[in-house]
């Protein structure tokens, strides 16, 4: 038996609970931070093993260990205790800060999505024409269906399944944030309410919905990651680049108050910076966290070793 690297396993804990904050806030993507973090590649092939036929076939067997040789558990196990330590001790934190200082914390994340997809960009993509079209077609398209409102739907079980499908699926692309799906689909309050108030019938659904997104949608990505990852990459650090638009913090400022808080464009509610903004508390502090995002992609992107960021990563 190999030894527990366990200065290892407290990385990948750490490393769960940055997904799991991430995926609290609509808008933010746990596959971002993944990807930041240099664990993307593995995160996509240990969830891909979940579906293979052998290991279930194992299973049915009751050949125990060589399910557990099959399944990377020294990854996933320390990893969704950080996602699940995140999710339950930072939605209740979330929804709060959320009431009460929102354009500050909605800055924070646009902060966190400007500063992966610039990073991302910078380290990870070589670039080319047919690359930089990409980037400006899947930049486009989530632009403009980040523009469509949410949906009024209904709290039952058949939808509460789907929507956990769903959700989880697009927390493994970066940029594309499962609670923005949650959002979309007109469920984000009342499953964030669930999770707080313990509500097990809801979550256990949502749950069961997001184990069959793991396991269908992680091996499709894989196969296109490995096969085109260059490519893919492109269209990534384009969504992540159009997923401001849900999240740009004047636009929140304009929801709350039921008008515009300055002009529009594309969009992105302007501010109208005379004198007094630029110098009141509100404009300064949501600046700072913008920058504070910015910083805290940099740090991440670089405390993770260069073996760990393109572990698995063959540029095509």
């Amino acid at each position: 038996m190999v030894p527990t690297d366990w200065g290892k396993v407290v990385r990948t804990v750490l490393k769960g609970c940055c997904m799991g904050a991430a995926d609290v806030v609509p808008g933010v993507s746990g596959g971002t931070m993944a990807l930041l973090l240099g664990i993307y590649p593995e995160l996509l092939a240990s969830l891909g093993a979940l579906s293979d036929k052998a290991l279930w076939q194992d299973a049915a067997n009751l050949r125990w260990r060589s399910v557990l040789d099959r399944i990377n558990m020294r990854f996933l196990i320390p990893l969704g205790m950080g996602i699940g330590a995140a999710l339950l001790i930072l939605a209740r934190a979330v929804e709060a800060v959320l009431s009460r200082w929102p354009m500050q914390l909605w800055s924070f994340f646009c902060g966190l999505i400007l500063g992966s997809a610039i990073v991302i960009g910078m380290d990870r993509v070589a670039w080319r024409p047919d690359r930089i079209l990409l980037v400006l077609a899947s930049l486009a398209t989530v632009w403009l269906c980040m523009g469509l409102a949410p949906a009024v739907t209904p709290t039952v079980p058949w939808f509460l399944l789907l929507c956990g499908w769903l959700a989880v699926g697009a927390m493994l692309l970066p940029g594309v944030s499962g609670s923005w799906v949650l959002v979309m689909m007109g469920q984000y309050g009342p499953v964030l309410a669930a999770v707080n108030n313990q509500e097990l019938d809801i979550v256990m659904v949502v749950l069961a919905g997001g184990a069959m997104g793991l396991v269908t949608v992680s091996k499709a990505l894989l196969w296109l990651y490995r096969r085109w990852t260059q490519p893919v990459l492109a269209v990534l650090v384009g969504i992540m680049a159009g997923s401001v638009r849900r999240i740009w913090p004047w636009n929140s400022a304009a929801a709350l108050d039921g008008e515009a808080v300055g002009p529009d464009f594309l969009g992105l509610t302007l501010p109208d910076i005379t004198p007094a903004y630029a110098a009141s508390t509100e404009f300064m502090t949501v600046c700072a966290a913008a920058f504070a995002g910015l910083a805290l992609v940099y740090f991440l992107a670089r405390s993770s070793t260069t073996e760990e960021a393109f572990q698995h990563e063959q540029p095509r």
